[in-house]
């Protein structure tokens, strides 16, 4: 199940799809996945960003998500600058952006 529910993310971010919701990929994906706001937050009421711990609760660790984004080249989970934040690019709430483009000009990927 989590596998499936990362390989879901990865494919929709880069093919670009909006959402019901706020219209970003990865806020659709949780949603659809029954992922609550207090499952990230861990609180009912967020009023702070959720830590990166909670995503690995789901997403297991960070070598696990550059394995299953491998195919990709670049892969953007193996980074020659370690073990980045993930909301560096994954936004839930905004636009997701490519860290990496701020020194590299990569156009392969497509995130809305």
């Amino acid at each position: 199940m989590k596998k499936s529910l990362y390989l879901m993310i990865v494919m929709l971010l880069f093919a670009g799809y909006g959402n019901a919701n706020n219209g970003y990929p990865i806020d659709k994906i949780h949603a659809e996945q029954g992922v609550t706001c207090s499952d990230c937050h861990l609180t009912d009421k967020p009023e702070k960003k959720a830590k990166i711990k909670e995503c690995l609760q789901c997403h297991e660790s960070y070598q696990a998500v550059a394995e299953r984004t491998s195919e990709l080249e670049p892969n953007p989970h193996a980074s020659h600058q370690g073990e980045l934040r993930c909301n560096l690019c994954h936004k839930i709430h905004s636009e997701d952006t490519l860290y990496c483009n701020q020194c590299h000009g990569f156009t392969q990927f497509k995130l809305k």
